[in-house]
């Protein structure tokens, strides 16, 4: 709802919260969200985890492509090594494992 969204909009991402809620029809399709037709209406929003306010890394720039132009964020590799836990977020290091997960399990019939 707005108003949790007021009150806790200022905690830093990465962190880690316990929202208590009623899944209700979304009156606009969400499009961030997998679930597009359905939203959470928070009554409850506990801060389980609160991150650092500065990350080594973003998750965003670590997911960010370089243009084509050989410009963007760069994010070296001893700090993603470094940071795996962070790293392993990134939709790439996601995909390396779904492969990974598919070549290894057996297809069941």
């Amino acid at each position: 709802s707005s108003g949790i969204n007021a009150e806790y909009g200022g905690c830093p991402k990465e962190s880690i919260v316990d929202i208590q809620g009623v899944v209700v029809k979304a009156d606009v399709p969400v499009e961030s969200c997998s679930q597009r037709n359905l939203e959470l209406q928070g009554m409850t929003f506990h801060v389980v985890s609160e991150s650092e306010p500065q990350l080594p890394l973003q998750i965003d720039d670590a997911s960010r492509p370089i243009g084509a132009d050989g410009v963007g964020p760069i994010v070296n590799q001893d700090t993603r090594l470094n940071n795996r836990i962070l790293d392993l977020r990134t939709p790439t290091s996601q995909a390396i494992f779904r492969v990974g997960h598919g070549v290894v399990e057996p297809e069941v019939q």
